[in-house]
């Protein structure tokens, strides 16, 4: 298989050996799209080699006859190559003119295949009964190379007179350069490990009788067979003309730069991937419905017999196809698993944060994990809700929820940009809300009612956490501290206080101290005026309890 042809009939001037091509072993599942189980599967593959052919001892001539004899050809002579007859036509392969090289025509190139298939009946040694033989006749006619060549196909070596002497063209030197090819099969059965021998398309399904085959892949095989007879390299190059050859497409005006050393070996190459795209292409071909058959045309199968018929058929609709990107293949099991689970993935994470808390706030457990507090307080909504009570809007209730809500008089506005001192002592600015003076001195119950108990805020959360150890009859006593005993140091001296028009505040809106102290020095005398009335002996007024619990923590706002 290294040789094209035996006893020397290879062309070796200028050149340096045969060109062998192989393809990889083509499995008519994976490479072809034969849909098919692993049992039912055959391959393939595909072996060229071609070489230039020397055509010394080869050539004749013969008379040209035609009525327009002498203004064509002034001699009356065809030059002959002579390497075998063609059955019913001619004693000779192939008659050339040589008054082409002067009639401004450019590449031709014609191809014949042994006699099987085209009529060529090879002589000896260019006949070989393990191979499909075709030989490729080029002429380059009028057109002329720029600089000299020295590849066998394209052979240009001699110069000629040009009208431009400053322009060396050089002219072909074979009028006519020949190519030969000889194109193998093997078919292997990858179930038994067994393949034929390399042969030609005749050969080849007597060889598959060697390898085992079932009768799925015996129809597999005969697709095979049918497709790489139409798609070998003679076929490959028949009826292109001269757009079979890559160097044809650098020519302009019959002149082309010369083609480098080698080109032949790329024409070849190109002839054989030609074929390999033309059988893939065979093979879809043979599941399309691309014609109208109309009402009297029905699809047969050649080579089916009742045994096989149900195989073939079935193979129609059991062909893959490489995605060209017109269309996308997707897994609907996948698709909506991947839905589902996300859909239940947040479902989870709705609920689970609420159940959380939930079990959190069983009883009064909650009031003691720092955790929930901590979880709560650090939310925006509880930030802002700080922020926006210490420049004064009260009214807020669910104020241990994540969302508070505000029902205070006024209506809350944007923050404002104003001066400050930075802790260096320069001048910088800070981002505070305007003061509130609408709800100052309201009943801090915004507009629920006085009977309706108001949600505990995250401060005296905070400060019941560090009072665990008094029990839920007191908690209420010691949220309203008598201001004539003394009280327990404050862990938290720098309590906000609700703002008054007598206040004086603060760029940051805390309360100075010393309108702090004014405040509870107020407050103080109001408990002794009401005192001195003797024991409560009815409601404390809200007005009253307000007063007293301003600017303190708090666990409710109104009692009666």
């Amino acid at each position: 298989m290294d040789q094209t042809f035996k006893d020397g009939q290879c062309d070796i001037l200028y050149n340096n050996g045969s060109h062998i091509m192989q393809s990889y072993v083509m499995d008519s599942h994976d490479d072809l799209g034969i849909n098919a189980p692993p049992e039912n599967r055959v391959q393939l593959q595909k072996v060229v080699t071609c070489s230039p052919v020397s055509t010394a001892g080869r050539t004749g001539t013969t008379s040209l006859t035609g009525s327009n004899t002498t203004r064509r050809n002034s001699t009356g002579l065809l030059r002959t190559y002579n390497f075998g007859p063609i059955d019913g036509v001619s004693d000779y392969t192939y008659a050339y003119n040589p008054t082409a090289i002067s009639d401004n025509i450019g590449y031709q190139i014609t191809a014949v295949i042994k006699a099987d298939q085209s009529g060529w009946n090879p002589i000896q040694p260019f006949y070989r009964a393990d191979g499909d033989v075709s030989l490729f006749l080029f002429a380059a006619n009028s057109v002329q190379y720029t600089s000299m060549t020295l590849d066998p196909f394209f052979l240009a070596l001699y110069n000629q007179t040009n009208i431009n002497p400053d322009l060396q063209l050089f002219y072909p030197f074979n009028p006519v350069s020949v190519i030969g090819c000889a194109d193998q099969y093997i078919i292997k059965n990858p179930n038994k490990n067994l393949s034929t021998t390399p042969s030609s398309i005749n050969d080849l399904m007597i060889a598959s009788e060697q390898i085992n085959i079932n009768t799925v892949q015996f129809v597999t095989m005969q697709r095979l067979i049918e497709y790489v007879s139409f798609t070998n390299t003679y076929y490959n190059v028949f009826g292109s003309g001269d757009n079979a050859l890559k160097q044809s497409d650098r020519i302009s005006n019959f002149l082309s730069p010369a083609p480098p050393f080698g080109q032949w070996r790329q024409e070849v190459q190109g002839w054989f991937e030609i074929g390999l795209a033309r059988l893939q292409a065979s093979v879809v071909e043979y599941a399309a419905n691309s014609a109208s058959l109309g009402s009297n045309a029905e699809v047969s199968f050649p080579d089916a017999n009742s045994n096989t018929i149900d195989i073939w058929k079935s193979q129609c609709a059991n062909q893959k196809i490489c995605n060209s990107g017109k269309y996308q293949t997707f897994s609907v099991f996948g698709l909506m698993f991947v839905v589902c689970f996300g859909i239940f993935v947040v479902l989870v994470s709705i609920r689970l944060k609420g159940q959380i808390s939930y079990f959190r706030r069983r009883g009064d457990n909650w009031r003691n994990s720092k955790r929930e507090v901590a979880y709560v307080a650090d939310d925006k909504f509880q930030l802002q809700r700080m922020a926006l009570e210490e420049r004064g809007y009260i009214g807020w209730y669910r104020a241990d929820k994540e969302l508070p809500l505000y029902e205070g008089g006024a209506l809350i506005p944007h923050p404002e940009l104003h001066d400050t001192t930075l802790p260096d002592g320069s001048a910088g600015k800070t981002v505070i809300y305007p003061m509130n003076m609408i709800d100052h001195n309201m009943p801090n119950t915004g507009s629920r009612s006085s009977s309706q108990t108001r949600q505990p805020d995250l401060t005296t959360l905070a400060h019941e956490q560090d009072r665990a150890s008094t029990n839920s009859a007191s908690s209420n006593q010691a949220a309203l501290p008598n201001s004539q005993s003394p009280a327990e140091p404050d862990p938290h001296p720098e309590v906000p206080v609700q703002p008054s028009s007598d206040n004086e505040i603060h760029p940051s809106g805390r309360t100075t101290p010393s309108s702090r102290q004014a405040e509870s020095s107020h407050i103080d005398d109001q408990a002794q005026a009401q005192a001195s009335q003797g024991p409560l002996s009815g409601p404390v007024s809200d007005e009253i309890v307000d007063q007293m619990t301003e600017g303190l923590p708090r666990l409710v706002a109104n009692t009666g």
